[in-house]
């Protein structure tokens, strides 16, 4: 019980079944340990070793058998919960006056409980209503990859190379924790490359290498950047220039400028890519 906001914050899930999962898992994980460590001091008596080896290789079937059943049960784990760290700090206050008073009998920390689960639903509508005016524009720092988001209110449009789109792994620890702290239930996501073929939304508009996001202009050069490189300087000033994928200018633009209030060299560049824009910037 008193784990679960730590879960909440860093996975941003709660296991539904975690009472009834702990009267199986607990007793079995403490018996693995202890023979665990029993192997380790009994290691030189052969026939006792092997004994407790067996055990624990028991034993350690039915952890991850009895983990295995849990999880695989209808909603055995409730996923996407946004949760920060003042709204952790507030629910461990509130705990810790609701156990003091049962323990105690003292009113003091009864309100003390109170007032901190006031706060923290204070803090969850201050969260949502923050999710519904944010707008935000995001370059994912994953090694060899790129990934692009635009966010605004509870909707997103996420580009990124084919590699990631398929890596869930990569997705799961980079970009999925963003979208469950800005409240993204169903994330829409592309490819770099349908950038190219031009997008039309409501607050996102893509043409070639060229994407506005509300009042911001972005210049992409990647990959899938167009023979247009050296028609780049005539677009005026962007805000920003994201650069992926180890793209450098052709010869005949190197004495060209693309005027950028910033420049983003994202991770999928190599640091050969990352030396020649310092130079050229």
């Amino acid at each position: 019980l008193t784990t679960f906001p730590l879960g909440l914050l860093y996975f941003h899930q709660f296991p539904s079944y975690f009472l009834l999962s702990n009267i199986v898992v607990i007793p079995l994980s403490t018996l693995v340990l202890y023979l665990g460590v029993a192997v380790c001091v009994v290691s030189k008596i052969k026939p006792v070793a092997l004994v407790l080896c067996k055990i624990l290789k028991l034993s350690l079937t039915l952890l991850n058998s009895s983990v295995s059943f849990f999880q695989g049960l209808p909603f055995s784990t409730i996923e996407g919960i946004p949760f920060t760290t003042n709204q952790t700090l507030a629910i461990y206050v509130a705990m810790f006056g609701f156990i003091i008073f049962l323990m105690f009998q003292r009113i003091a920390f009864l309100k003390m409980g109170l007032l901190s689960l006031v706060l923290f639903i204070g803090l969850l509508s201050y969260s949502k209503q923050q999710q519904l005016r944010q707008s935000k524009l995001v370059v994912y720092s994953i090694k060899k990859h790129s990934g692009i988001d635009f966010i605004l209110g509870r909707e997103n449009y996420f580009f990124c190379d084919t590699g990631l789109m398929h890596n869930e792994g990569k997705l799961l620890f980079h970009v999925k924790p963003n979208w469950c702290e800005s409240g993204i239930k169903k994330p829409t996501v592309n490819s770099l490359e349908s950038l190219q073929r031009g997008l039309y939304k409501t607050f996102l508009r893509a043409k070639s290498n060229v994407i506005q996001f509300k009042n911001i202009k972005l210049l992409t050069i990647n990959q899938f950047s167009t023979n247009e490189l050296h028609q780049l300087h005539q677009l005026g000033e962007v805000d920003f220039l994201v650069v992926s994928n180890n793209k450098i200018l052709p010869r005949s633009t190197e004495n060209q400028r693309i005027m950028a209030k910033q420049v983003i060299l994202d991770s999928s560049n190599s640091t050969f890519a990352i030396e020649w824009w310092k130079k050229y910037c």
